[in-house]
């Protein structure tokens, strides 16, 4: 398999730190591979018009995000109003590690923060990445670069690498923004 220095596999979900990932990448002049999941979340078609509109915005016009549907094999389940997919990270990181291993791309970068789900938490970030690593051989590694930033310097550094953050969507429960989920109410603070 041959490398392709610099490329990578971007996962992308229609969010702002996703988007600023993204951003990031482009802006190191890399070669992307956006890829995007539909997992059974009540936003998915609001997900994805905002995917392809911050590719858009970002100047990858061609570019369409690889689509991958998992919504005949995973059921969510909801708690409080909020929907939960438990252990998506695992998923998601694990298929697009495998995609860029079979393309031969060296890099999968996600918009992973720490938080308290159990799949962002710095445990996961260390052992699970360790585990794909050596299982794609060394040539795959997962990156998390904004893992370390808070909302407001994700939002901070959006900006300055000219994502606009109104073409991002976050609600956790369906295609309209409902005011009272943790991501809602964490665009409301920002002001976004």
């Amino acid at each position: 398999m041959s490398k392709k220095k610099g490329d990578s596999v971007v996962l992308l979900s229609g969010g702002l730190d996703s988007a600023v990932v993204l951003a990031m990448e482009l802006k190191a002049g890399r070669k992307v591979r956006p890829l995007y999941f539909d997992y059974g979340q009540p936003q998915h078609f609001t997900e994805m018009a905002h995917t392809r509109a911050i590719l858009k915005h970002l100047g990858l016009h061609e570019a369409i995000a690889e689509y991958v549907s998992l919504v005949h094999y995973w059921k969510p389940y909801s708690h409080d109003g909020n929907f939960d997919y438990p252990m998506r990270n695992v998923i998601f990181i694990s298929i697009a590690v495998n995609y860029a291993y079979g393309l031969g791309i060296p890099r999968v970068v996600t918009g992973i923060r720490n938080s308290i789900y159990a799949d962002t938490t710095c445990l996961f970030v260390d052992v699970f990445g360790g585990m794909v690593s050596t299982l794609a051989q060394d040539k795959v590694q997962v990156e998390h670069p904004i893992y370390w930033m808070t909302k407001s310097q994700v939002l901070k550094k959006a900006l300055k690498l000219g994502v606009e953050p109104s073409l991002t969507y976050s609600c956790i429960r369906g295609d309209e923004p409902c005011g009272e989920c943790p991501s809602c109410k964490a665009r409301k603070r920002l002001g976004i």
